[in-house]
């Protein structure tokens, strides 16, 4: 499961890197969103389904079903009510949500935060404790407060997820950047933290293994 600290941290971009990088390995894999809200005035290839289809080679409507697609920028319960609909519940959004085939590895995408509304009675964390998942990518900005927003979600997963991996993604960092995040996570914090897009074949390759896959 990947989720962000936030909005618009790159939980996408994240997802679709890895997903290609698997496909370069022949590792097979699907991707899930379960549930979406999007700006109507940006164009259907730019959608979160549609981006992760991309990657996957799967139909955008099976990543992500219109019933669960939300046409308004805001959480999609919020999303869902201000354009008239009824806000769906939890075992609402599940039922259109198509599992993978059992040989393939099924990345699942949240929608903003750690704690953002997903439906109106669960956010992002309770999906989380839901699907119980075998690993956590927590995406991160490396901008001024990260440390704070990546402490706060890490605890919250951990509480509720207990013994599943989690690995730290600080993204959108340049090479030349200050690296004083980076190593108060790894060096201070001992949480397990890798840097995109740099190290995107180190991040990969530890993703499988955390996942008992082979790598080539």
């Amino acid at each position: 499961m990947v989720v962000g600290t936030g909005t618009d941290v790159g939980k996408t971009w994240v997802s679709v890197a890895l997903l290609e990088w698997m496909k370069r390995r022949g590792v097979s894999a699907a991707a899930r969103k379960i549930v979406q809200s999007f700006d109507p005035a940006d164009p259907p290839e730019r959608h979160d389904r549609a981006l992760l289809a991309g990657a996957t080679g799967e139909e955008p409507l099976m990543v992500c079903h219109d019933a669960k697609s939300f046409a308004l920028a805001a959480a999609p319960p919020i999303a869902a009510k201000r354009l008239g609909l009824s806000a769906p519940s939890l075992a609402e959004l599940l039922d259109f949500w198509p599992c993978a085939p059992d040989d393939q590895l099924l990345l699942v995408e949240r929608a903003g935060g750690l704690r953002s509304p997903q439906a109106r009675d669960a956010d992002a964390l309770d999906v989380a404790a839901w699907i119980d998942p075998d690993l956590v990518v927590l995406v991160a900005s490396d901008e001024l407060g990260v440390i704070s927003q990546v402490r706060l979600c890490h605890d919250a997963l951990d509480d509720r997820l207990f013994e599943v991996p989690i690995v730290v993604v600080l993204n959108q960092r340049d090479e030349d950047a200050d690296p004083s995040n980076f190593e108060w996570l790894r060096d201070e914090d001992a949480l397990d933290v890798v840097a995109l897009p740099s190290e995107l074949d180190a991040f990969g390759s530890q993703v499988l293994e955390l996942l008992g896959l082979e790598r080539d």
